[in-house]
Parts: structure tokens; C-alpha cells; sequence
């Protein structure tokens, strides 16, 4: 699964869970830009960052499964909460903790 994240207009950069690893690699269109800080959990701009647990500037996305509207989509949709990728995609698009929008490839 992919992710992108984006600041307005600019891809900031690509997280992928693929082969129970996540990855995170800056665009770059982000590397060519400089009025944008890298994130602090990423500090490098051209390195890629794998891990095998996400990491919680993307986990922050994800919301508390004890509410009753997530509990509800939860049930709905038939999402395996344990599934972080199936929580981001459902539930990370946007968050207050931060500016930025996560959007699954392939989808507007």
C-alpha cells in the first residue's frame, strides 16, 4: 500500500507498507525546494527510513478505536484494527497534530 503526503500543492514524501516493512522516502520535489524544514522524526532528506512498526507521526492519524463514529466505520467496513495500513488508509487523511494530508495512491 502507498501513501502520499502532501503540504498543499507539494508532495513532501512516499510511505509505502509493503512485505510488513514501512518505508519513507522524501519526493523530490521536496528535495528541490527549500522553504519546507524536513520533518524531525526524518531528518535526512535522502535517505530511506524502513521500520517495521509505523512510526507515530503517521500513527498519531490514527484514531482511538473506542469512539463510537470510528467504532462504527470500523464495523461497517470490516476493518481489522490491528491492520495499521487499513486504519491509516481509512482514517489518516487528515489530523490536527499537523498540516499535512495523507492520501492512499491512486486516490483523489
Amino acid at each position: 500500500m502507498l501513501f502520499y503526503l502532501t503540504l498543499k500543492n507539494l508532495e513532501i514524501g512516499r510511505l509505502r507498507w509493503q512485505n510488513d516493512i514501512w518505508t519513507w522516502v522524501y519526493s523530490e520535489a521536496f528535495k528541490s525546494q527549500t522553504y519546507i524544514k524536513p520533518l524531525v522524526t526524518f531528518p535526512t532528506i535522502n535517505k530511506v527510513y524502513e521500520a517495521e512498526t509505523l512510526w507515530p507521526f503517521f500513527s498519531s492519524r490514527i484514531p482511538s478505536a473506542n469512539q463510537p463514529y470510528v467504532q462504527d466505520v470500523i464495523d461497517r467496513k470490516k476493518i481489522d484494527i490491528t491492520n495499521a495500513a487499513a486504519m491509516l488508509k481509512e482514517f489518516g487523511h487528515r489530523t490536527i497534530a499537523n498540516p499535512f494530508a495523507l492520501q492512499i495512491a491512486g486516490q483523489a
